[in-house]
């Protein structure tokens, strides 16, 4: 999903319900709370198992620093100045707008994916479609 989106429920005022057709991404734990620990969980865009070598938690790590930095520094910049170009006017921060995700759907299901916490308000749909 892009998150040009999440601006329109900002400026309509209502809830932010989110999903993605992946598994759980690195730049979207921190919207729900949400945990991302690179030491034990295999970041999405890493093919480890949970039982990481050290160099693959340092590897993992980066991985996830550089992701979430990118996310940050690069594509929320643009998505930002693109919706402000839509509705013409100075918006906040896209990370301000996505804390306010009150319930996001990943496709993934916990039968056939790592364990790890999901917080109450992340739901695994995986296979619905």
């Amino acid at each position: 999903a892009s998150d040009c989106f999440t601006y329109v429920a900002h400026k309509l005022k209502i809830p932010l319900i989110s999903y993605t057709t992946s598994m759980a991404v690195p730049w979207g734990a921190e919207r729900v709370g949400l945990p991302d620990n690179p030491s034990y969980i295999p970041n999405y865009l890493v093919h480890f198992t949970p039982e990481m070598t050290f160099w693959q938690r340092i590897y993992n790590t980066a991985v996830l620093v550089y992701a979430k930095y990118w996310h940050l520094h690069v594509y929320a910049k643009q998505t930002q100045t693109l919706v402000e170009q839509i509705f013409g006017e100075a918006l906040p921060p896209l990370h301000e707008v996505v804390g306010n995700t009150s319930l996001v759907f990943v496709n993934s299901y916990h039968a056939l994916a790592q364990s790890r916490p999901f917080p109450p308000n992340v739901i695994e749909i995986g296979g619905i479609h």
